[in-house]
């Protein structure tokens, strides 16, 4: 008997949260919640400017989440909020030199976890697997 969907998301966010915080337990990033280092990575890997609009869009946060998000990373330290001249309202993400340098170690683990994970996949499945998984976060996202 197949395990229900929900059953499967909730072992495999599990089973990474436990990998990632035994990452670099001698570094301030197992002290940093898996949100925060979701968040430095995308910030470091993006080619534009990220703002809370582009985090609450791409990680499908509530306005109020993406909010207290940003604002407990503020407190640790991990990113500022920059005024933009374009537009006094906008609030530019910028992550600290600590959060850079929380990245440069991350970054390793993350490419040899996602290798691990996947190292069993052929490409059409992985195509497929990322395909399934957008329509899975359309679909939780409808309600």
């Amino acid at each position: 008997m197949d395990k229900p969907i929900l059953s499967s998301i909730f072992c495999i966010a599990n089973n990474y949260k436990r990998y990632v915080s035994s990452l670099n337990e001698d570094t301030n990033i197992s002290k940093t919640n898996g949100v925060s280092r979701m968040i430095i990575s995308f910030i470091c890997e993006s080619k534009e400017d990220v703002y809370q609009k582009t985090l609450e869009n791409h990680f499908g946060f509530s306005r109020s989440t993406a909010s207290n998000i940003i604002t407990q990373m503020e407190n640790d330290g991990l990113v500022l909020r920059e005024k933009v001249n374009s537009d006094q309202r906008l609030k530019r993400l910028v992550l600290t030199d600590n959060a850079i340098k929380m990245y440069e170690v991350l970054k390793d683990d993350m490419i040899k976890f996602e290798s691990i994970i996947t190292k069993d996949f052929t490409k059409e499945e992985l195509k497929s697997l990322n395909t399934l998984l957008n329509k899975l976060t359309i679909a939780m996202g409808k309600e």
